[in-house]
């Protein structure tokens, strides 16, 4: 398989499935010519991941402690961006609810105050 196809297919799978940590390390090893493509798909492969906690059985498929360092670096960059972005829709999602609110209790005024005008018409 070309090395084209074969990064295509990674990262598709990467999009696609959620892999165990044992599947991780292999396929970090089917890019094994490229350190620079390892660190990627290790990055990529963290979010991935059933069992996070045996992340070091990815990162020792690395060729060297420089290469785990940026990993780790990058996890941890990438894992704060995730934080700030929960952070970001938590804070979208209220707005909304609050919204929602307003116009639900609006809209219940406005049939209160319609309630009352049909009560002080006299009926004749």
């Amino acid at each position: 398989m070309a090395n084209d196809e074969r990064k295509k297919l990674i990262k598709l799978a990467l999009q696609s499935f959620l892999f165990t940590c044992a599947q991780g390390q292999r396929l970090v090893e089917c890019v094994g010519d490229s350190a620079i493509q390892m660190k990627e798909v290790a990055i990529a492969l963290y979010a991935r991941l059933v069992d996070p906690h045996r992340f070091s059985r990815i990162m020792d498929c690395l060729y060297s402690e420089v290469d785990r360092d940026e990993v780790r670096e990058a996890i941890l960059h990438r894992d704060d961006s995730q934080d700030r972005a929960d952070q970001g829709e938590k804070a979208t999602k209220k707005d909304r609810e609050k919204k929602m609110k307003t116009k639900k209790d609006e809209t219940g005024k406005k049939g209160k105050d319609k309630s009352k005008e049909r009560k002080k018409q006299p009926q004749g």
